[in-house]
């Protein structure tokens, strides 16, 4: 029975999430109203974490390294005697079973068994131990759970991250709705009445959901019902935090207020507000889930101790006119979405210019060196984005204005230089080249200059909105071939463009490019190669190295064919590069079971070892990951770490750091565009 003022907690835990929130209830007769008053953060925590420690277990006592189909399967079983045990007080333990590899996969199965204490111990101490009140999450250097490459968080205790988000809202909860299918089991959902009642010597009412693990779809639906209708009953409470854009005085400026609703949009017009053109500047996004009180334009002094998220910062060069540096008057304009995401702009007061500022609002704000290796992102203006889409068109509609003068032109028009050009201007330029797909035939200069131009725009063929629509288009060229290919270098851009774009085509459109360069790369025994221009030949294998989709078989015939080469003539800086790309223990875009064996990489690197320039190659080959199915065996990393005399290098060999953006840059091979979303 819900009653006026009720606190709810809704406990959310899934396979791979937690988010706790309090709702208070309003009641007045028939009427019932429900406000969000506290969000807490987003923690990549849940079931999929005690699968992972239950399939873990099992792997120790089968005294063997299993393959990565061996370990999938297991995890599988892991999930389903997890599920079995917790819920079924009869059974005593579940039998785990693991199929042998190769000729002996039913003679050389393994068996041990997982038992319903073991599993309540790791579940309820591990998972839901039995805290006191207010003792915080433990933060450790990094979390114990690394297998999927996430930002798994490192405390593992769901007790101590929500006694955390309690205290922080400063609210005792008199009612919990749990939710997802980590609680499925009840003894699980007992355990956190159990804790509330322990913290605050009162049990709380526990409601009732028959689906915990549909409850999210069930509600996604009922949301649009009523947002459609207009009949039903919205969770109100709006944006759960207060953002605030710092000024330079470590002052800062509320932007959006806490509770602000969807589709709201907020103006802040000061006449102090001025932003800094024509150099490099920060713009720092704060927030904070406990402030109620600032106003939009409002600027604030947080306290010592309070507890203030920093986003991480928008390194950007915002454009205007051609002097130098300059004060620019502006109003901040901020706009919730419905689907929740925040759009925040600059408006100029002496202009027609609209600046957006593009701020990932998942991302944390880096620190130490890791934040000195960033570029900024340069703002372009609405107006210079117009003239160089009209630059584009002009060049393949009329002869206004020549191929070869287009990348002069964008970039006088741009006021930037190819390479800091951000991701949104790049791909609406990608865009108007995808309309002229056809005018490329105009002549080879023009080929040349779409492949070029068109590939830089679109790369690395993901990680921005709507690039997956954008290689479904261009795809459509790939079957008839470059329309000059008797033009050297018309085929040398024509494989350059697909090299750019790989991260965004599916495996098998991965493998029908990499079957056209075979031929090329590794000819058939007794047959011999075609003769090839030198950097034709050297743009293939980076295409060819490019495609982490391919089967590993194949991946493995190129890393071993340019051993080969290099063993016999030396080992070139592109044929280094290809190897890293193939035989790297942490892929660009490719996910973990496309990692090549820890013996392949192993073989590569006793041969990379001797040569110059390698120490690049030797990080990728050997970067350890803490998963032990990619991880190369001890003596081949040794090798590699001692060959190594550069703290970075050291480090990221060792797996201590993240790959920065210069990083991501050397794995792609070109400089990245900036504001790319990317997950390395």
């Amino acid at each position: 029975m819900l009653r006026d003022g009720q606190v709810v907690l809704i406990c959310d835990v899934g396979g791979g999430t937690t988010d706790f929130s309090l709702i208070r209830v309003s009641r007045e007769g028939d009427r019932i109203d429900f406000t969000r008053t506290a969000v807490g953060k987003h923690l990549l925590l849940g079931g999929d974490n005690l699968d992972l420690t239950l399939a873990w277990l099992a792997e120790t006592r089968l005294g063997k390294q299993l393959s990565i189909r061996q370990r999938s399967g297991l995890r599988r079983q892991a999930s389903a005697a997890k599920e079995m045990l917790l819920c079924d007080s009869h059974r005593e333990s579940v039998e785990i079973n693991v199929l042998g590899t190769g000729s002996s996969l039913i003679g050389g199965a393994l068996k041990t068994q997982i038992t319903r204490a073991e599993a309540l111990e790791l579940a309820l101490d591990g998972f839901l131990p039995m805290t006191p009140a207010g003792e915080k999450p433990k933060e450790e250097k990094r979390s114990l759970f690394r297998e999927l490459g996430l930002p798994y968080v490192s405390d593992p205790a769901i007790s101590r991250h929500l006694a955390a988000f309690l205290e922080q809202a400063g609210q005792q909860p008199d009612a919990i709705l749990f939710n997802g299918g980590f609680f499925i089991p009840e003894i699980l959902r007992q355990r956190v009445a159990d804790l509330l009642e322990h913290w605050y010597g009162k049990r709380p009412e526990i409601f009732e959901n028959r689906d915990l693990d549909l409850a999210v779809a069930s509600g996604a639906a009922y949301y649009s019902y009523v947002r459609s209708t207009g009949s039903g009953v919205l969770v109100r409470g709006g944006l759960p935090r207060s953002y605030y854009v710092g000024l330079e005085d470590h002052s800062a400026v509320c932007l959006v207020p806490r509770g602000a609703e969807e589709g709201d949009t907020v103006e802040v017009d000061r006449e102090d507000l001025q932003l800094v053109a024509n150099r490099p500047v920060v713009f720092r996004l704060l927030s904070s889930l406990t402030r109620t009180e600032d106003k939009p334009g409002e600027v604030v002094r947080f306290g010592e101790g309070e507890e203030i998220h920093q986003h991480a910062p928008l390194e950007a060069v915002i454009r205007f006119g051609k002097g130098g540096e300059r004060l620019v008057p502006v109003k901040l304009g901020a706009r919730l979405t419905e689907i929740g995401t925040l759009e925040t702009w600059c408006d100029s007061k002496v202009s027609e210019n609209r600046w957006r500022l593009q701020f990932q609002l998942r991302k944390q704000a880096a620190n130490g060196a890791a934040a000195g290796t960033r570029r900024p992102a340069a703002v372009v203006s609405q107006e210079a984005v117009d003239a160089a889409r009209q630059m584009v068109l002009s060049t393949f509609t009329s002869d206004a204005i020549a191929p070869a003068e287009l990348p002069s032109k964008l970039e006088s028009a741009l006021g930037l230089g190819r390479g800091s050009w951000p991701v949104e201007v790049a791909r609406r330029l990608a865009d108007v080249f995808l309309e002229l797909i056809e005018t490329r035939k105009r002549s080879a200069a023009h080929e040349v200059r779409w492949l070029n131009l068109g590939g830089f725009c679109l790369r690395p063929g993901f990680g921005y909105i709507g690039d997956e629509y954008r290689i479904e288009q261009v795809r459509r060229i790939y079957a008839g071939g470059p329309a000059f290919a008797n033009q050297a270098q018309n085929e040398i851009d024509w494989w350059i463009f697909w090299g750019r774009l790989a991260g965004g085509l599916n495996r098998n459109q991965q493998m029908d490019i990499v079957q056209r360069l075979l031929p090329n790369l590794l000819p058939k025994p007794g047959k011999k190669p075609p003769r090839l221009n030198n950097s034709l030949l050297r743009e293939m294998w980076r295409t060819a190295s490019s495609m982490e989709l391919i089967p590993a078989q194949t991946r493995t015939q190129l890393g071993d064919a340019l051993v080969k080469q290099g063993r016999e003539g030396g080992f070139s800086d592109t044929a280094l590069w290809c190897i890293s790309r193939l035989g790297a223990r942490q892929l660009f875009y490719g996910p973990a079971n496309q990692v090549l064996s820890p013996a392949v990489a192993a073989r590569w690197i006793e041969a990379v070892l001797p040569a110059e320039k390698s120490d690049d190659a030797l990080v990728s080959l050997a970067r350890r990951t803490g998963d032990p199915v990619r991880d190369v065996a001890a003596a081949a990393f040794a090798a590699v770490r001692a060959r190594l005399t550069d703290a970075h290098r050291i480090a990221q060999v060792e797996g201590e750091t993240e790959r920065d953006e210069q990083a991501l840059g050397r794995i792609f091979g070109e400089e990245l565009p900036s504001g790319l979303v990317m997950a390395g």
